[in-house]
């Protein structure tokens, strides 16, 4: 009996390992170790990963380690032959010859993963980074000032992220509602008459999810020329950090789809982004956020999608975001 029972228990411990494996896998890769500044390249000596994630990484490691633990041991060593390395440089050099006072360095939130750190509105982290915005937004300069890019008419940018999410369901990701793209409208006052969009269907996908993709793209894009009357030109991909760019340079930037640490950073220092706040599953909104530039209640849930059979439901999903 003994012996059956110690084959079930490690039969268990397996299970659980597995599981943990698979988690992982749905996760977008991120590595942050106590005294690394940057998102590591596995086989080069750069920052690599999603370029949301990797500023996320910096501005917390930075932080934690040379303002709030007064710890200057991280690397930087950034191999000389990587194509963007003046940029990270550019960065740091920025940022690192900041000052700042006790009661920034008090809202640091020390128990959060970097990777959720742009959600402001399920994490809290608002208060953060508006205490902290305008030395980010110059650090942002520093970094975007030599990226070589065509610039783009001055109207607003929808960044629309649907990849890989919602349909890993991860808990920061949530469809937005079309309401939300009307009160973007009414909120610019109908200044605009042309908004751009930005749009990767690749970003950590699959043939299934980018098929999937599409079809919610195409039919938010439908909307907003025949509801709201706008005309609508879809930004031709070029490298995140060119996009990242128009993004910053942007006079609006609309953090629609799903939302985003690329969209947060490219929108929330620098010019006017507009966002929506989160409705949970019990329908509680969270109130902590005062700015006039969220919209209530604009979140579709994981759970209502759920109740209509999923995501691979498109009909029924987009119903959804139309009420």
């Amino acid at each position: 009996m003994i012996i059956i029972m110690k084959h079930l228990l490690c039969f268990f411990i397996l299970i659980l390992i597995i599981l943990a494996l698979v988690l992982l896998r749905y996760r977008e890769r991120f590595e942050i170790r106590k005294y690394n500044i940057w998102m590591w390249s596995e086989k080069n000596k750069h920052p690599s990963g999603g370029l949301g994630n990797i500023l996320s990484v910096f501005f917390n490691s930075m932080i934690f380690n040379y303002h709030y633990k007064n710890n200057s041991n991280y690397e930087n060593n950034i191999e000389q032959n990587f194509e963007h390395r003046n940029h990270f440089i550019n960065l740091f050099n920025s940022f690192k010859n900041t000052k700042f006072k006790n009661k920034q360095l008090e809202l640091f939130p020390k128990h959060i993963n970097y990777d959720s750190i742009w959600n402001i509105h399920i994490q809290k982290t608002k208060p953060y980074w508006d205490t902290i915005k305008n030395e980010v937004n110059k650090s942002l300069k520093e970094f975007t000032k030599e990226i070589k890019v065509t610039e783009l008419e001055q109207y607003p940018i929808l960044h629309f992220r649907c990849s890989d999410v919602p349909f890993v369901l991860h808990n920061d990701y949530h469809f937005s509602k079309y309401i939300f793209y009307k009160w973007c409208n009414d909120t610019l006052k109908h200044k605009y008459n042309k908004w751009y969009i930005m749009w990767d269907n690749s970003h950590l996908s699959n043939n299934e999810y980018k098929k999937i993709s599409s079809i919610y793209f195409n039919d938010l894009k439908q909307y907003l020329e025949h509801e709201l009357n706008l005309e609508i030109i879809h930004i031709s991909k070029h490298n995140q950090y060119q996009d990242f760019k128009l993004l910053y340079n942007a006079p609006v930037v609309i953090q629609g789809g799903c939302g985003g640490s690329f969209s947060f950073f490219g929108g929330y220092f620098n010019n006017l982004f507009l966002y929506t706040d989160v409705n949970r599953n019990d329908n509680k909104t969270l109130n902590y956020i005062n700015s006039k530039n969220y919209y209530k209640n604009g979140i579709l849930t994981h759970g209502e999608v759920k109740k209509v059979g999923g995501y691979k439901n498109t009909d029924k999903v987009i119903k959804l975001l139309k009420r």
